[in-house]
């Protein structure tokens, strides 16, 4: 059930009426089914699965807290809470991408794996999100919450599929309000929301057109069209998860909730360290909070240092997707971090250094982005010498003849990432009058329904 789709219009409507209709301290439990609901759409079969791994995060969280030393236990039940995303999203790489080789190299025939394993919808989010409570409650950052808040807590349907990843104190306290609708959140919550609408379906989907194909047979794909595809990648995927985020946060602060910033700028990043503290920040402060402290100081040695920054780096690649390319991805973006992190340029650059520092930043990471869209390796491969000019530049002038209306998409580009911080909108929103925001969310809308493609594409993210 997406969130810029007709079903999700007919969820949301059919929710609210009961929302509204049930008194306030009602209001967690019908949040908890109707949340229960909207995964189930996806597939009955994996409704139960985030209640279950909420009654065992609770059950660990209480077996943790009784014991005098609760370090192992504490480990031992990161290590429990990680079994069902081994399971469900890296069996297959386990097997075909690991052990098949390593048995191979051994002179052995490895065993038939036709594993086949349907990923659960934001099993990561959701896995990760149960992991900060657990760890938190452990070392009393925040306090332990009765079973059906920590429900709610990973259940929220604004935020169950693709985050951001929240922290308890990002979110319990406020589930604790009586989750109120109220005609003061009504106007930043539409805007907001309908500022990922058009993110998503005008830009994105758009974007996708360009970037599909050639990802899909780069052996036939020219220079010109990867070029422009290596370039599409960069707004699409911007435009896609940023756009979710947008529409995450405005439904969350339909109910009175705040959801903390995401995004902040990322293209505007003048180093690859820079880039990773602006996009997906939640993300990203989760590997920092949870896996590189625990490694070690900051003021380790450089090669310690160094060591956990990559570890860090390639682990959040790998939790992206079960592949090479994701596992290479991770390293690259490591590796490219450590000049930063080395000669501590922290701050930043201005005038035209500043800008050099964006365009080179800005291409870099793109190139690590043909990793993080390609299936495999030899789609990455093909890509880069396709970029290289490997089966020339003859398409170029039918590239430039179609182009006009991809042009139409720079200034819709431009505005989304100038509007990065939700913060600003919805507080402009607060003070605009109730016409001035119907009429945007009517053009927003509009935009959506006329410049948007046919079909409309999944969330990348939710393959994650």
């Amino acid at each position: 059930m997406l969130f810029h789709t007709w079903p999700f219009a007919v969820f949301l409507a059919l929710y609210l009426t009961v929302h509204l209709a049930v008194p306030a301290g009602w209001r967690l439990g019908v949040m908890i089914v109707g949340s229960a609901v909207f995964y189930g759409y996806w597939n009955w079969a994996y409704a139960p699965l985030p209640l279950l791994l909420c009654g065992a995060t609770h059950l660990l969280t209480l077996w943790v807290a009784a014991a005098p030393d609760a370090r192992w236990r504490l480990r031992l039940g990161v290590v429990l809470l990680l079994l069902p995303l081994i399971f469900f999203k890296y069996t297959h790489f386990l097997l075909t991408g690991l052990l098949a080789p390593l048995l191979r190299g051994l002179g052995l025939t490895p065993p038939a794996t036709d594993v086949s394993i349907l990923l659960p919808l934001g099993i990561s989010f959701i896995t990760f999100t149960l992991i900060a409570y657990l760890v938190d409650v452990a070392r009393r950052r925040s306090p332990a919450a009765p079973l059906s808040r920590l429900a709610g807590y990973v259940l929220f349907f604004p935020h169950l599929i693709a985050g951001p990843i929240l922290r308890p104190h990002e979110l319990i306290p406020q589930l604790g309000q009586g989750l109120a609708v109220t005609a003061a959140a009504l106007r930043p919550a539409v805007l907001v929301f309908c500022l990922g609408l058009v993110k998503k379906v005008v830009i994105a989907d758009n974007l996708a057109l360009l970037v599909n194909p050639v990802y899909a047979d780069p052996a036939s794909a020219t220079a010109a069209s990867s070029l422009l595809a290596y370039y599409a990648f960069a707004g699409q995927i911007y435009c896609d998860f940023s756009g979710y985020t947008d529409m995450a946060i405005g439904l969350a602060l339909l109910f009175g909730v705040r959801l903390p910033v995401n995004f902040n700028h990322p293209y505007a990043a003048q180093s690859v360290g820079d880039f990773w503290r602006r996009w997906h920040i939640t993300l990203s402060h989760w590997f920092r909070d949870y896996v590189f402290f625990p490694l070690g100081s900051r003021r380790a040695s450089p090669l310690t240092l160094a060591r956990n920054i990559v570890i860090t780096m390639t682990l959040s690649g790998l939790w992206h997707g079960a592949g090479w390319t994701f596992l290479l991805f991770g390293l690259v973006n490591g590796l490219a971090t450590l000049p930063e992190i080395w000669t501590k340029r922290r701050h930043p650059a201005r005038g035209w250094r500043r800008a050099i520092r964006i365009v080179l930043t800005f291409h870099l990471l793109l190139l690590t982005f043909i990793l993080f869209r390609a299936p495999d390796l030899d789609t990455a491969v093909g890509l880069f010498r396709a970029l290289l000019g490997g089966n020339g530049w003859g398409d170029l002038p039918s590239l430039v003849a179609h182009m006009p209306f991809e042009c139409l998409l720079v200034p819709f580009y431009l505005a989304a990432h100038a509007w990065d911080d939700h913060r600003r909108l919805a507080g402009w929103a607060r003070g605009a009058g109730g016409p001035v925001v119907i009429a945007l969310a009517a053009l927003a809308v509009l935009l959506a329904a006329s410049l948007g493609p046919e079909t409309t594409a999944q969330f990348i993210y939710f393959d994650f």
